[in-house]
């Protein structure tokens, strides 16, 4: 698998972007809107799993949890380690991290892959496995192709894919943009269902 090394800069940026990513997970099981909390984007993205596959998810947006502040819109989808993630929309992978071990438990230690968008925004999928991600730096990605394993690395309460979406940052805390599906039977998906990724 690649390896990429960072340059002393780009090494201070990420640890000041990892200490606002204090935690993603949560096991809440009942479904959960907030008013606060509509999500009125357009439904330019897809689910990050395969077409026909069902996961469940474990926290939405303002998630009790862990999803406010800086990630109060963020999506947590339950998978076992090694499942295949794929891109929710179409960009240049622009930077990854996939060299620390599952079941770690440090905030540090988290593996990650970051895809821009030509609008300026970034994907950011979260808690990759060890050696999991399956695309190189600058790479074009299309929508639905896959891209990498999930995992459970950083702090995590168990396997699962933290996926978001920041606009523009170049200094952290990173603040999260709302973003929803034209793949799944609910645009902003509620966690405590399951959703399949349908044909799109």
């Amino acid at each position: 698998m690649i390896q990429y090394r960072q340059s002393n800069s780009l090494r201070k940026f990420l640890q000041i972007w990892l200490l606002t990513f204090f935690a993603a997970c949560s096991n809440q099981q009942k479904p959960v809107t907030a008013p606060s909390c509509s999500n009125h984007s357009k439904p330019l993205y897809v689910l990050p799993y395969p077409v026909g596959q069902t996961y469940y998810l474990l926290q939405g947006n303002c998630g009790k949890f862990s999803h406010d502040d800086v990630f109060k819109y963020a999506y947590d989808f339950r998978m076992p380690v090694g499942s295949y993630i794929t891109a929710i929309r179409g960009g240049i992978v622009r930077r990854l991290e996939e060299r620390f071990e599952d079941g770690n438990g440090k905030d540090e230690e988290l593996n990650y892959l970051l895809i821009l968008h030509d609008d300026s925004t970034v994907a950011r999928y979260m808690h990759l496995t060890k050696s999991g991600v399956l695309v190189e730096m600058n790479q074009r990605i299309n929508p639905g192709d896959t891209i990498a394993l999930s995992g459970n690395t950083g702090i995590s309460t168990e396997p699962h894919l933290h996926i978001d979406i920041i606009s523009s940052c170049k200094k952290a805390p990173c603040y999260t943009v709302p973003f929803s599906f034209r793949n799944a039977r609910d645009r902003q998906p509620l966690q405590g269902k399951n959703y399949t990724a349908l044909r799109y």
